[in-house]
């Protein structure tokens, strides 16, 4: 189906202009009187934001709004085979040199306010090839085929996506670490818990909080971004300046709501410019019923959101760890460094030690007890900065929610550069109703040995509140436990340790990736150690298969791995744990089952995003 509509895509783009015109008028007509999809919703929206016009201008108003969708569907179907180059000759653009001098003088992004005015579909294109790193918070298509059309002209184009049903964490990192751009369309109903109850033209319109809640730490601006088609059917992408903000309360809650206003307004003036271009057949006064939920609980989702959501630091479960001990780190700077196919392996040294050239183990007793570290050529590794992978889970078949992972960069450690790797498990809302999940975990690797340097986890689950954290001391062999426990089934419960470990340990979170650098050969098991809250266990990988499996991305060649661990060399029983991993350089995790107490918990991948 894709390759088809990108055959007329090309093809439509060869017809003269006014033909094109002309198709999407009669489609428009034809949408109109003959086939009314929701005509009685777009008169009853008018006659609410129009009350002064007549019924007869309201219809001819509507008319034309017809005429504007057939106009957008032709228009956005040539669109699908555009290069940059097309965006910028058939779209102008104004306004653009403030989002590019901002980028140029901050260190940070900022938002982007939009709304379905004129064909918005296209303003992102133009805006991405005047050169603005651009991101989008967007729904998810109704059609499968309309959906797999957006991400491919989305791909093409270098647009980044974060869908409404993701995590705030994403839209964050990209404004912060990334200088993204983020856009946000407000102009959609949004009720309780979620929304708020402000005035748009006049009447009651559940409006969505999220971008007041994103400009709340930063204070970030947000420039309002439009588009509308003139007279001469020239498309034009406006780019305003930043938004002001009358004088704000102290009040968070109330914050929240005169800044959500001020983007409401800002909107309605737009609409009113070219009313016959908005999309009137949304139902955007649906009734607003209930408490929006940041009135009751404000202030400790604030706190959640602009600190946890960034790294799991224990203010999301209102725990607070002790202060991070100190670590000693291996020097490595004496390595060289090999490719990961090669899976040579060095002998790390202390901080300390006197450079020289290191060669492999000798037939000392230190030597032979202690496995040596490989080190990685970061280009080469399976995973890169900006990698996300979402899979589904699914609990004896029920949707149990879903598992986030990503890739990004990761602070200093003692002169160390690392990468970041993140995870969040959110269970979904059937399994909510029997238990709640939101966990989130965190972990510092080092960027060329892959041995973690300090792992956080954050449980914000029905029974318990927990916040962990575990400092890896390589050197000393001795990882740093702390943990807190709030519990009222369960009881509170505080640790704070050190444990022994077996040399260059991963902890549950690392072993994933560290997994994907494995060489995979059948039959032959691949062993490495892992510390998790006082056991040292050495996981075994043992490949049983090679297997297509088809996921929400497409179909992978993939190794089936067995899981098996051991605790002081006798045999953990873990139940039937399998991982699929991709038969390719990225062995991306594709797929996972696992036997638990009741039932099986499985994983499938449904979506890669990867930016350098």
């Amino acid at each position: 189906m894709l390759k088809l509509i990108l055959f007329i895509s090309r093809a439509l783009n060869f017809l003269p202009a006014p033909v094109g015109r002309n198709l999407g008028r009669l489609l428009g007509l034809c949408w109109f009187y003959v086939i009314p999809i929701r005509r009685r919703t777009v008169l009853e929206n008018l006659s609410r934001a129009f009350p002064e016009k007549s019924a007869s201008e309201r219809w001819k108003m509507a008319r034309k709004n017809y005429v504007h969708y057939g106009l957008n569907f032709c228009e956005l179907l040539c669109s699908f085979t555009w290069s940059k180059t097309d965006f910028s000759k058939r779209v102008a653009l104004t306004g653009e040199k403030q989002l590019l001098d901002y980028l140029q003088t901050h260190s940070r992004g900022a938002y982007l306010l939009s709304l379905h005015l004129g064909n918005w579909e296209l303003s992102s294109g133009r805006v991405i090839a005047a050169g603005v790193p651009l991101d989008a918070v967007v729904k998810t298509a109704r059609s499968a085929v309309v959906q797999e059309l957006l991400e491919y002209q989305r791909s093409v184009l270098g647009m980044g996506v974060h869908y409404e049903s993701g995590t705030a964490r994403a839209i964050l990192n990209a404004v912060s670490r990334e200088k993204r751009m983020v856009g946000f369309f407000l102009d959609q109903f949004m009720g309780p818990p979620i929304g708020l109850p402000v005035k748009f033209f006049g009447q009651t319109a559940g409006t969505a909080a999220a971008l007041s809640l994103m400009t709340e730490k930063h204070n970030d601006p947000v420039f309002p971004v439009y588009t509308y088609r003139d007279r001469s059917h020239k498309i034009h992408v406006m780019i305003e300046k930043p938004v002001e903000y009358p004088p704000l309360s102290e009040d968070k809650a109330e914050r929240l709501h005169q800044k959500t206003q001020v983007y409401n307004d800002t909107m309605e003036r737009l609409v009113r410019l070219y009313p016959e271009q908005w999309l009137w057949l949304h139902r955007r006064w649906k009734p607003y019923v209930g408490v929006p939920r940041w009135k009751p609980a404000l202030a400790a989702f604030l706190c959640w959101l602009m600190t946890a959501c960034v790294s799991p630091d224990g203010n999301r479960t209102g725990i607070v760890l002790p202060p991070e001990p100190e670590v000693s780190v291996p020097n490595f700077k004496d390595v060289e460094t090999v490719k990961v196919t090669e899976m040579e392996t060095v002998e790390p040294v202390e901080a300390k030690t006197p450079k020289k050239k290191l060669k492999k183990s000798s037939k000392s007793k230190e030597n032979q007890e202690a496995k040596p570290v490989r080190v990685f050529a970061f280009d080469d590794l399976p995973f890169e900065i900006g990698e996300q992978l979402v899979l589904q889970l699914s609990w004896t078949m029920l949707p149990a929610g879903t598992a986030i992972l990503e890739v990004g960069s990761g602070e200093m450690v003692a002169g160390r550069p690392t990468i970041k790797l993140s995870g969040r498990v959110l269970s979904s809302r059937i399994v909510d109703a029997i238990y709640h999940v939101d966990n989130r975990v965190e972990t510092l690797v080092d960027r060329e040995a892959l041995i973690p340097y300090r792992f956080v986890l954050s449980m914000l689950e029905t029974h318990q509140n927990k916040e962990t954290r575990v400092k890896f001391d390589h050197v000393r062999k001795v990882a740093h436990y702390q943990a807190d426990r709030k519990s009222q089934k369960w009881g509170n419960q505080v640790d704070d340790r050190k444990d022994s470990i077996q040399p260059f340990s991963q902890d549950m979170f690392s072993a994933v990736y560290y997994a994907r650098t494995l060489k995979y050969e059948m039959g032959r098991t691949e062993h490495f150690p892992i510390y998790e809250n006082g056991k040292n266990l050495e996981v075994g990988l043992t490949p049983i298969g090679r297997e297509v499996v088809t996921t929400g991305v497409g179909a992978f060649q993939c190794w089936k791995l067995k899981l098996s661990l051991r605790i002081n060399n006798v045999l953990s029983p873990t139940g039937d744990v399998f991982l699929w991993l991709s038969d390719d350089h990225k062995k991306y995790v594709v797929k996972f089952e696992a036997a638990i107490k009741i039932g099986s918990l499985n994983g499938l991948l449904t979506e890669i995003r990867e930016r350098k």
